[in-house]
Parts: C-alpha cells; structure tokens; sequence
C-alpha cells in the first residue's frame, strides 16, 4: 500500500510501482546487510535480494541487480511535492503527453 511506503528513507512525495522478474533471491536481514551492502558479489547467484524487517515487516525492501529486470513500471507523485503533474497533464489517465518524453 502507498500509505506504508510514505517517509522511507526519511521522504515522501513519490511512489513507483513496478513489475518485476525476481529470479533467484536471496532472503536477509539486518544482521546480513553488511554481506551484501557496497558489494555486486551476490549477483553470481541471484537476482534479487529481498531485505526482510521482521519487527516492521510493512517497511521490507527489494534490490535488483539490473534495469532489465524491470517489466512494467509507473511511478505516482503527489502534486504538492512536484507541480510538473498538473503542468504536463499528468494527473489524468493519457496516452500522450505534453513533454513528449514519456
């Protein structure tokens, strides 16, 4: 849900929602972050990590490593943190849009 993923990471404002090939992922928990953190070393063996939070399991995390995983994607942005939304239109369904670079 939207409401759960506001002020992660210490921000709020924007939302992307995407469909992803995970692949092979490898499951960690805070304990197992430094394994993985700053490091491409896991991705000879999977595709994703999934970074479970049990104590707050509504705030778990994905890392994939590469773009191409990455079928669909739409990102929302609430309007008070980016007037571009209205000004491009982008606050109604569309199929084009005004800044052509969508």
């Amino acid at each position: 849900s939207i409401f759960h993923t506001q002020f992660k990471a210490r921000r709020d404002g924007a939302v992307i929602c995407a469909e992803i090939l995970m692949g092979r992922v490898l499951e960690i928990e805070n304990d197992e972050l430094e394994n993985v953190s700053n490091t491409n070393a896991w991705h000879q063996t999977f595709d994703t990590i999934y970074y479970r939070h049990p104590r707050q399991p509504l705030r778990d995390e994905f890392c994939i490593k590469s773009n191409e995983q990455i079928l669909k994607w739409i990102m929302y942005i609430e309007p008070p943190s980016d007037t571009n939304v209205a000004r491009y239109g982008l606050h109604t369904e569309f199929t084009d849009t005004k800044c052509r670079c969508i």
